[in-house]
């Protein structure tokens, strides 16, 4: 053979117009939901091939997939400027946060993360806070669950990420923001900043 080839190859390239925003896979239904920069979500089998083309029924500029037993009913959360809300499976509004409610004016969500365990969502908010939701009635709404979170004066930069640590008996759910060379550890359990790592890499 005159080539031999390990690991993983791409499989099909999918180009969008409008810019891509944000992309949800969604296990469940076998997809993924990619948002463009037009609204526009676009629905894709596993293997890419396109399904479906869709409104979104909200301005968002974010979108993730909510696994788990809240994601029976309320499939997906969004974000944009309008505030947080919840999508169906069908990609219809299921919940639209209320004018405010998700904070301080300005201070739209600018990523979302679910953690499904203790039924919570991350949002960090445009401003430098971050702040925790609580799903109710099985998933299809949210509710704010203790204080917002203000980072300290000394972290630059913006965020770049938010993840859950990892599951442990032993101990308390965390999760970790990434903002520019500096990486916040948060209990989940308490609410409160645990660690600063600053520096860890160069920007």
């Amino acid at each position: 053979m005159a080539r031999l080839t390990h690991g993983l190859e791409p499989l099909r390239r999918l180009e969008v117009a409008a810019g891509l925003c944000s992309v949800a896979q969604d296990p469940v239904g076998r997809r993924f939901v990619v948002l463009d920069g037009a609204g526009r979500l676009h629905l894709h089998r596993e293997d890419g091939w396109a399904q479906e083309k869709l409104l979104a029924p909200v301005a968002l500029t974010g979108l993730v997939a909510v696994l788990g037993p809240l994601g029976t009913v309320g499939r997906f959360v969004g974000w944009g400027p309008v505030g947080l809300a919840i999508l169906k499976s069908d990609l219809s509004l299921l919940w639209l946060s209320k004018p405010g409610e998700h904070g301080v004016p300005g201070h739209e969500p600018i990523c979302c993360l679910p953690v499904p365990d203790p039924g919570l969502l991350l949002v960090a908010e445009a401003g430098g806070s971050l702040v925790l939701w609580k799903f109710r009635s099985g998933g299809r709404c949210l509710v704010p669950h203790g204080s917002p979170l203000q980072l300290p004066p000394s972290i630059s930069g913006a965020l770049a990420r938010l993840a859950l640590g990892p599951r442990s008996p032993h101990h308390d759910p965390c999760c970790f923001a990434a903002y520019g060379s500096a990486v916040l550890t948060f209990d989940l359990q308490t609410w409160a900043l645990t660690d600063v790592r600053r520096n860890l890499h160069k920007t």
